[in-house]
């Protein structure tokens, strides 16, 4: 018998202790040549210092928490050549946020994954 309630109180322990799900959401923004809002007073040279471009506009202006903020090189954009301002620069931005800052991130243009 008491190993039975040590059993159901072990259990019952482990089952409280479990770390909750991950909730986040990933988020996906085609980049653009020169109109993204986070561009429009922000200069970089590589893809880090753009990243960094891009943290703080999402954390400073629009106030979106998130986290692993990736730029992917879309290789299927080479096939056509566009150099105007609404026109993709050949990226995807790509983060993870939760159900919080989804009609945010949304409205500024990014799709959920």
């Amino acid at each position: 018998m008491k190993q039975t309630i040590f059993f159901i109180f072990a259990l019952t322990l482990w089952t409280a202790c479990k770390k909750d799900a991950d909730t986040s959401i990933t988020f996906a923004y085609a980049a653009t040549q020169c109109s993204d809002k986070w561009a429009e007073n922000a200069t970089w040279s590589n893809d880090a210092e753009y990243q960094q471009v891009i943290k703080n506009y999402l954390n400073n202006e629009l106030d979106i928490d998130f986290s692993d903020l990736a730029i992917i090189a879309n290789p299927d954009s080479n096939a056509v050549f566009c150099q105007a301002c609404i026109c993709p620069n050949g990226k995807t931005i790509q983060i993870k946020s939760t159900e919080e800052f989804k009609e945010k991130l949304i409205a500024f243009g990014f799709v959920e994954q």
